[in-house]
């Protein structure tokens, strides 16, 4: 389930499980969504956090309270849903397919889930593991799909137009509003691209929201002053939102470009 390890700092992992659980409020919270929004480096150690929680949960570690708190507040985004029920599926896949039970050091019954969990991901299972895997990467990038397909079919824009911002202070003014109507079924933000970027022969955008679920965006237009990408209103529900530019050099190195580009919609 854990696909990297970081150094990751205790009071940073405290805080973050906090965040996750629905315990952190007031300014600690808006100061951790401004650093998800902003540092990347922070962004990965909030994936690891995401991942022990979601493995946690699938093996059942969780009770009573904090249980409630994990389906209340953990669970509240959708990515983490699936994530939680590729995670689940697996496990019931491993069963099925394990021809005994494993057995404990202290004694023999059912296995747990995160024993089955363990099963599924040992060598002997490894050719089930990597079809199974390829499927999770086949479903993820249909959802993707879904989500963004078809782009040249909207027809209703809310626009905006964002200038790159390297404020790291929680400044309601750092934050353009994005007015998003009912019958909008898309925004369309033009980024003004910084000075010296034209070192750069391509460049990729990243939409980051305030739970710091990160998702490329394609962009669709672009000139030497700015780059427009078009996002669906179905995944820009109301909250803060940074927009990440990273530039390719001519030799396919991918490199990030100093700075966020900010906005609320409401």
């Amino acid at each position: 389930m854990i696909v990297g390890v970081t150094n990751i700092d205790n009071n940073n992992k405290t805080q973050v499980k906090q965040y996750l659980l629905g315990q952190l409020g007031g300014a600690d919270e808006e100061r951790l969504e401004l650093r998800l929004l902003t540092d990347p480096s922070f962004g990965e150690e909030f994936d690891t956090i995401v991942d022990e929680i979601t493995d946690q949960y699938v093996s059942g570690e969780f009770q009573g309270e904090e249980l409630k708190r994990v389906e209340q507040h953990f669970l509240r985004a959708p990515e983490r849903q699936t994530k939680a029920q590729f995670a689940a599926a697996l496990i019931d896949q491993a069963t099925a397919r394990e021809p005994e039970p494993v057995k404990l050091t202290s004694d023999v019954g059912t296995p747990t889930l995160r024993e089955r969990w363990r099963a599924l991901w040992s060598p002997e299972n490894f050719a089930w593991r990597f079809a199974a895997t390829a499927a999770i990467v086949v479903i993820a990038a249909g959802l993707a799909f879904m989500v963004f397909r078809d782009q040249s079919t909207y027809r209703n824009f809310a626009s905006l137009e964002l200038t790159i911002s390297t404020s790291d202070r929680a400044e309601g003014s750092e934050y353009k509003p994005l007015h998003l109507a009912p019958e909008n079924d898309a925004a369309k933000i033009i980024l003004q691209l910084p000075e010296q970027t034209s070192q750069y022969t391509s460049f990729q955008v990243e939409l980051v929201d305030r739970d710091g679920v990160r998702r490329p965006v394609e962009i669709k237009e672009r000139n030497q002053q700015t780059a427009t990408v078009i996002i669906p209103a179905t995944a820009l529900p109301r909250g803060s939102y940074a927009l990440h530019l990273s530039g390719i050099k001519p030799d396919g190195k991918q490199e990030r470009i100093a700075g966020s580009y900010f906005f609320r919609v409401e």
